[in-house]
């Protein structure tokens, strides 16, 4: 299997303070008392409750700035009283810092490293069964991209063809190297990782007509390349991903130029050998490419904190068209079974059924007022001022248009 999910850099924030996930231990159960008899034969196993569920974190935080960082997480942790946890595969908790500590290396200058001890201050918004259901669906995300490149594998020809088979593959694949390029210039991120992404995109380019001689490598790379595009997005000050163009929070648009990759393309199957293998090439690699990036997408999608209840089923409504999109093609059973198996997960996951998630709804606004108070008056407090004017796109929040806004209803 491979490791590609492995190299994902997780978001997480505590007290809204952004920093990596490295690895990350869970504790739970039950309060279990046995009481034994002297001389006797039979015990009994006293249930006592639930016990306080404790979570252990290795994280970081990184960057040109990384002292800055560092000491917002050092605060954020030392405060005083509960804090909000926004935990990668957990959801969101609400947590007490039981202690830390911080390890920082002359070799690693960039580098802040941190183990952290938190456990639950109230009730959890996230069962254990939720858990269960993310670490299942990365392990058939890994089979799903080892049958993705397997499928490529076993149509792709090189060796035999005239160079040109060669040439027009390496056309290709240059093609989509420029598109991935084009996708990550939409998010904003870290300058430093941001060019060093970039670097590797061109490195790759450079190399294209040795990639593009070996199925094996050709498939590892692209995909490696695809699902390693989330950690560019992922290295935000905040757990959103926003496009640029939109400002809208949503993956899907930084990677729908790749589920739509040479939209449009129909394959020659008949004629001359060569030129029916430039074609089965191509269609290689573009289900490939798709097949990959919408597997990214639904690894970013099932870890995702949505804001409200629609937002959810909208992109769980998109991540199960693009499936079925890819259900609809020519694959074979390994990747069909695959895909089904992700489809299944997503309308587990997504949304959680226990989350606290509110629904959006419409505010009909008809005179002079501003964003504070119209959020004000829906919901008896400011707190979602900030997600109002940005999900309306206003320009102007001291004085709305009249006109009906989109807002969520605490």
């Amino acid at each position: 299997m491979t490791e590609l999910w492995s190299r994902r850099l997780r978001p997480a924030t505590f007290r809204g303070v952004p920093f990596k996930i490295d690895s990350h231990d869970f504790g739970a159960g039950r309060k279990i008392v046995s009481h034994e008899t002297t001389g006797d034969e039979i015990t009994f196993a006293e249930d006592m409750g639930r016990k306080t569920q404790s979570f252990r974190i290795d994280g970081f935080v990184i960057g040109d700035d990384v002292f800055r960082l560092r000491d917002n997480l050092i605060k954020a942790l030392e405060k005083e009283g509960e804090g909000e946890l926004v935990h990668p595969y957990l959801g969101i908790k609400q947590v007490k810092v039981v202690g830390f500590n911080v390890a920082e290396s002359s070799s690693d200058g960039r580098v802040a490293n941190f183990t952290i001890e938190f456990v639950e201050a109230g009730k959890a918004n996230f069962p254990v069964s939720i858990f269960d259901v993310v670490t299942d669906f990365f392990d058939t995300a890994n089979d799903a991209i080892d049958a993705v490149n397997a499928g490529l594998e076993a149509v792709y020809r090189i060796a035999g063809f005239p160079s040109f088979v060669l040439d027009e593959a390496e056309v290709t694949l240059r093609n989509a190297f420029g598109v991935v390029k084009t996708a990550i210039s939409k998010v904003r991120s870290i300058p430093s990782e941001k060019a060093k992404f970039d670097k590797r995109i061109q490195d790759l380019r450079d190399d294209a007509r040795n990639i593009a001689s070996d199925a094996s490598t050709l498939s590892k790379e692209v995909s490696g390349l695809i699902v390693d595009m989330d950690g560019i997005i992922q290295d935000l000050e905040t757990t959103d991903a926003i496009d640029i163009e939109s400002g809208n929070d949503d993956r899907l648009t930084v990677y729908s130029a790749l589920t739509s990759f040479e939209a449009g393309f129909t394959p020659i199957t008949t004629g001359i050998p060569s030129a029916v293998q430039v074609d089965a090439n191509k269609w290689a690699m573009i289900k490939h490419i798709r097949q990959t990036a919408t597997i990214a997408l639904a690894g970013s999608a099932i870890i995702k904190s949505y804001p409200t209840l629609d937002d959810a089923t909208q992109q769980k409504e998109k991540l199960i068209d693009l499936i079925e999109a890819i259900l609809d093609t020519d694959i074979d059973d390994v990747i069909y079974q695959a895909f089904s198996d992700l489809k299944g997960f997503i309308i587990k996951a997504i949304p959680n059924d226990t989350a606290s998630l509110q629904n959006e709804v419409e505010l009909n606004i008809t005179g002079i007022e501003t964003s504070l108070t119209a959020v004000y008056d829906l919901t008896g407090s400011i707190k979602t001022e900030a997600d109002f004017i940005k999900r309306n796109k206003i320009v102007n929040p001291s004085l709305l248009e009249p006109m009906i806004y989109k807002a969520v209803n605490k």
